[in-house]
């Protein structure tokens, strides 16, 4: 009885490690795909040379240093799979939050809340094929 109960639960076990797998790998391309998403519309939101900044608004080009300095990276950190969208332009938070001086002109937190609903549904999507895969 216990050898049954065994080969059960070694089928069971390797069942679940394979479903892990493909859930693995379908989430980290949902994640990725997330991540470009966001990173093309925080550049597209720059408004032309000229136009006025608007107050909360996207910010407007000047030489588009902050606007071609916008990448990502993607990882894994304890299980947890992760994107970050950035920039290591100095200034890009002051742009971002504005100062004391300065009115901000959010332009990440912009195009992540633009598709944030997207992304939960490309993330809800590649844990669906995982399951049908």
């Amino acid at each position: 009885m216990d050898a049954g109960i065994k080969v059960e639960t070694r089928a069971a076990i390797d069942a679940f490690r394979l479903y892990s797998k493909k859930l693995d790998g379908l989430v980290g391309k949902a994640v990725k795909n997330s991540a470009l998403i966001v990173e093309r519309d925080a550049k597209q939101s720059f408004k032309g040379r000229g136009e006025p900044s608007v107050y909360n608004e996207p910010p407007r080009v000047d030489t588009g240093r902050l606007r071609a300095s916008i990448t990502h990276r993607t990882g894994e950190n304890d299980g947890e799979m992760y994107a970050e969208i950035g920039t290591n332009v100095e200034y890009a938070s002051d742009v971002e939050h504005g100062t004391s001086v300065t009115m901000p002109h959010p332009f990440l937190s912009y195009a992540l809340g633009m598709n944030q609903h997207d992304i939960n549904g490309i993330i809800a999507d590649a844990v669906k094929a995982a399951e049908n895969a």
